[in-house]
This record gives structure tokens, C-alpha cells and sequence, in this order.
């Protein structure tokens, strides 16, 4: 995980998390031509990990499915009991949450992920977060 706030970030930041590095690497990459400072972990446990540390960024894209004691939904609950200014979007190509399985506060896209996918998902959702 590049385990460091951005000691150069400008605001926002986001936290992208991802157990595969191709694609948390291309998602880091869309997230960041969407104007945010992005800082990446590969589990769910690292990702926690940050937030305790810094919970001052203003958006999680999570993978739904990633190896440990938890997974994208469980992440998305926790950062909506604790940080609930933090704009959440979870994504998967193989499964959909369960009906009630995300906070009301964190959404859904489906992968593959593409540039446009994650601009309307900041666009649509996090544009009424006030993340930006």
C-alpha cells in the first residue's frame, strides 16, 4: 500500500482498493483525472488501516471482493458509521451487493470500470457528497 497521506496533496483525496495491481492501478488512474490526489491499498485491512490514520480524504473506491477479514460492503458500512462525510463507491465484475448490503451513503458500479463509469459515478454520487 502507498501507506503516506500526500504530503503534497491537494484537496481531495481518495483511496482507491483493489487486491489485483493492473487494476488498482488503472482505477487510481481514472480516479486521479478526476481532480483527486489518490493514495492505494490492496486490501480492505490496509485501506482501514489509512482511514484510522487519515480519515480526512473524501472518497473510497473499493473492490467488493478482496481477500481478509472483510469485504468492499463491510469497508462501506464501516466508513459510513465512521467517517460519514467520506463518499463511498464499491465495485465488482462477478457479484452485485445483497439488497440492503451498502449503506445508503455508498453506491454500486460494475466492472469492467471504464473513464466514463467513473466519471458519472463521481459526477452523479459524489458531486452531491460535496467531495469536490
Amino acid at each position: 500500500m502507498n501507506d503516506a497521506f500526500p504530503s503534497h496533496a491537494r484537496q481531495p483525496v481518495a483511496l482507491v482498493v483493489d487486491d489485483e495491481p493492473i487494476v488498482r492501478m488503472d482505477t487510481a488512474d481514472m480516479v486521479e483525472n478526476e481532480g483527486f490526489d489518490v493514495v492505494q491499498a490492496r486490501s480492505v485491512e490496509d485501506a482501514y488501516g489509512f482511514l484510522t490514520r487519515y480519515p480526512s480524504l473524501q472518497l473510497v473506491l473499493t473492490d467488493l471482493e478482496t481477500p481478509g477479514s472483510m469485504d468492499g460492503c463491510e469497508l462501506a458500512w464501516e466508513v459510513s458509521r465512521r467517517w460519514p462525510h467520506i463518499c463511498v463507491i464499491v465495485a465488482s465484475g462477478s457479484q452485485r451487493p445483497e439488497a440492503n448490503g451498502l449503506p445508503p451513503t455508498a453506491i454500486f458500479v460494475a466492472k469492467p470500470l471504464s473513464a466514463d463509469v467513473v466519471h458519472e459515478a463521481i459526477e452523479e454520487y459524489c458531486g452531491s457528497c460535496d467531495v469536490r
